[in-house]
């Protein structure tokens, strides 16, 4: 077992391939706030870890660095190219027969300049020389040419989400032509009637959890305390946001669509929706167009009803087929809005 599993000399990498089964990774894993549970867990084969790496079970809470390389290049004649694309905290992995599953709570996402996509791939490729490239999980010292966005800090996370956005659809090597006609979606921030913004939390909890999270968002010190309390005392949770029964809020959503930045686009029925148990959340505005190639996007709702239900959320969707056409041309193509999840529970209020 390796000691230095979890210490600060050490830098933990997640890989996935764009070019393999797993290219949607890339919208969801933009589109998600700091702070909330990713939709599903990262599936590793016992031969894609390295045997010095194989209890990551007995480490939850263990930060890690997710990063996207290609399997075409894998060939060792070729130049492997790595894009690192932001921080997650590891909140339980689970081990079934030969694979590990990864449960992460997303973090923050990397800082890009407007260099292209592999202003990163050298340092990668110094840190991983002489590793074998069958593995899909390093451990590495500290990468600290990479910095990151502040998620307190509100136009830091937009800005970067939006540089990275418009380097996904570009056409600068190295080109990723499935993101050319996507329309890239980024949670902005959810608010309760009041103006309040509702910020991902632990929605399934322990007592003792519940009051540290209260706490440390009010005092600083008390955020290590948290995470101590969750290692010894809960490993089975979710993050995301919880509703009060009585309440109305509100999504914020930005989109970002710019398939070739030297033409101009017409975007033909592109509705982007919110599909909620219609039994417990009654719609106030469910459903958007897309009229640019750059919207803030709102959606609200009213919380009249609670369900019994541990995988409760609201879906973020495309309701027809939106397709696009440049313009003056008669050639249609489709654009590509992926749905994702908003994990929710919903609760009682004191006033309700």
């Amino acid at each position: 077992m390796n000691t230095n599993i979890g210490s600060s000399r050490s830098q933990l990498l997640l890989m996935f391939y764009y070019d393999g089964h797993f290219p949607w990774n890339v919208p969801l894993l933009l589109y998600y706030p700091s702070g909330i549970m990713y939709k599903v867990p990262f599936r590793y084969q016992t031969k894609w870890i390295p045997s010095n790496l194989q209890h990551l079970d007995a480490y939850p809470l263990r930060e890690a660095l997710i990063v996207l390389k290609f399997y075409s290049l894998e060939d060792p004649n070729k130049q492997q190219e790595y894009i690192p694309m932001r921080k997650v905290h590891i909140t339980k992995c689970e081990i079934a027969g030969d694979y590990y599953y990864l449960y992460m709570k997303l973090g923050p996402m990397v800082r890009y300049s407007e260099g292209g996509l592999n202003q990163f791939s050298s340092i990668f490729i110094e840190n991983l020389t002489g590793a074998d490239r069958n593995f899909l999980v390093y451990e590495t010292p500290p990468i600290r040419e990479i910095s990151f966005t502040t998620p307190s800090e509100e136009s830091s996370e937009i800005n970067s989400w939006l540089r990275m956005a418009k380097l996904f659809n570009s056409k600068f090597f190295p080109r990723m032509t499935s993101y050319e006609s996507t329309a890239f979606l980024k949670l902005h921030s959810i608010y309760s009637a009041g103006n309040q913004q509702v910020l991902p939390k632990p929605i399934y909890k322990a007592t003792g959890i519940t009051f540290l999270t209260w706490l440390s968002s009010r005092i600083p010190v008390f955020r290590q305390k948290l995470v101590d309390f969750y290692l010894k005392n809960y490993h089975d949770n979710m993050w995301g946001y919880i509703f009060n029964i009585g309440e109305v809020y509100t999504i914020k959503l930005i989109q970002f669509f710019r398939p070739d930045p030297s033409s101009t686009y017409d975007l033909h029925d592109a509705q982007i929706s919110i599909k909620s148990p219609t039994e417990a959340l009654v719609p106030i505005k469910s459903s958007n167009n897309l009229i640019g190639h750059q919207d803030v996007l709102t959606f609200s709702f009213n919380v009249v009803r609670k369900i019994k239900s541990r995988s409760l959320s609201i879906l973020n969707s495309s309701t027809t087929e939106p397709t696009y056409s440049i313009r003056g041309k008669k050639q249609v193509s489709e654009l590509f809005i992926p749905d994702i999840d908003i994990p929710i529970r919903l609760k009682h209020s004191p006033r309700s």
